[in-house]
């Protein structure tokens, strides 16, 4: 864990980046599109953040790459990334992806949340992190797609109950 031992004295200090506030849970469900905006729920876990973190977050949790097929290419294209927050985003992606294997690897053969085979895939996003030379080419790894998994049909049904309660009132 090489890579880990050289950052992690940079996680211990605030990065030089502008703060923003960040929602810190990258779930797919908690971004609902109506077709022409997206409303964002679920800010539990929210707080400072920097931009850099909170598009890792969406794009190295597993919701997003488990059966969709979410494009992280054409996602972070869209977002015009200096050559600092292109080193983040890379250092983020990698630790997080090395907490989403932790995760995986915990939950039992029985869990039916994600496909079996979804800790193999999960280490070998991770191998792929930790090979990239460079933090562009963090940007080149991509799932294929496939059926949406009952775990996501259920997260964001109760997203969208969460958004009607809160029109509700």
């Amino acid at each position: 864990m090489t890579w880990l031992d050289a950052t992690a004295s940079r996680w211990n200090q605030e990065p030089d980046l502008p703060p923003v506030l960040g929602q810190a849970d990258g779930n797919l469900a908690n971004f609902l599109w109506d077709g022409t905006r997206i409303v964002i729920v679920d800010f539990e876990e929210s707080g400072r953040s920097d931009i850099p973190f909170e598009l890792a977050e969406l794009v190295e949790h597993v919701g997003s790459w488990v059966d969709t097929d979410f494009g992280t290419d054409a996602f972070l294209a869209h977002f015009p990334l200096e050559a600092g927050e292109l080193a983040r985003l890379a250092e983020c992606r990698r630790l997080l992806a090395l907490l989403w294997l932790m995760a995986l690897s915990l939950v039992g053969p029985d869990d039916d949340r994600n496909p079996p085979d979804t800790p193999v895939r999960q280490a070998e996003r991770l191998r792929a992190l930790l090979d990239s030379r460079t933090p562009a080419s963090t940007r080149s790894h991509r799932e294929p797609a496939g059926k949406v998994s009952r775990w996501d049909v259920e997260n964001r049904r109760a997203a969208a109950s969460r958004v009607e309660r809160g029109r509700s009132r």
